[in-house]
């Protein structure tokens, strides 16, 4: 199968299609980190309660198909970070469970859920929520690095944004906190099946050490993400040009 891609060299690369099918013909153990935001809302993952519990179950039974995949793609001694709400925290986990490891032949966990306070009032009733959920995902040869990750570290992590429209993607995230995610992880090449605008991208090559591969089915939202890490490169080699300029 022939996959159409965007790249720049050895920094990223984005593929444009269904992440079931690409990621079958990425090569086994690529990415070292996953970082990714699936589409969770449209399926049981509602903060007011009202959605149902075999939509719920639906998705759990989808994402693992999706987790068995991601597992084949990155490497059994990676980690990574997945979005969630409250709801859908727990079929994540129930669903990555089921991600095994084809050279160790162990499975992938989601060992602890983060929770992000996004300090604004969003959607809800009849309490309003203001925090979203980041499950911490890690291979079966995943071994936790001090320097990376210090033993004092609060599973709360304050980070502003507000909720509503932003300029790329609907469910856009803070380039910041992708970021903050990406250093926690630690070097290697990122990998985002749902890219979206390419969010994860733009944090992922302005680390040191990091080489991104997103996937996006929409052609509208691809071109976004192309563009914003076309534009994010020609930042970074200007200040790797002239370090001294702001």
């Amino acid at each position: 199968m022939s996959m159409e891609a965007y790249e720049s060299g050895d920094r990223w690369s984005i593929y444009l299609g269904d992440c079931m099918e690409i990621m079958r013909n990425l090569p086994i153990g690529s990415a070292d980190v996953v970082l990714t935001d699936p589409p969770y809302a449209t399926a049981g993952g509602n903060t007011n309660g009202r959605s149902s519990g075999a939509d719920t179950q639906f998705w759990e039974y989808w994402f693992r198909s999706v987790w068995g995949r991601v597992a084949d793609v990155t490497k059994g001694g990676g980690c990574g970070f997945v979005f969630a709400d409250w709801r859908m925290i727990a079929a994540a986990a129930s669903a990555i469970s089921g991600g095994i490891d084809r050279q160790g032949g162990r499975a992938w966990a989601l060992s602890q859920g983060l929770v992000w306070d996004r300090k604004h009032l969003g959607m809800g009733a009849p309490f309003r929520s203001g925090y979203e959920m980041i499950g911490f995902v890690r291979g079966p040869l995943w071994k936790q690095d001090p320097k990376l990750i210090p033993r004092n570290l609060r599973a709360v992590i304050e980070h502003p944004w507000r909720y509503g429209s932003h300029p790329h993607h609907g469910a856009e995230k803070p380039v910041a906190l992708c970021r903050q995610l990406l250093e926690w992880a630690g070097p290697g090449v990122v990998f985002d099946p749902f890219m979206g605008s390419g969010t994860s991208g733009v944090a992922a090559i302005s680390l040191p050490g990091r080489r991104f591969i997103g996937i996006e089915r929409d052609e509208r939202y691809a071109e976004t993400a192309t563009r914003r890490l076309c534009e994010a490169e020609r930042a970074l080699d200007q200040v790797a040009m002239f370090p001294s300029s702001p």
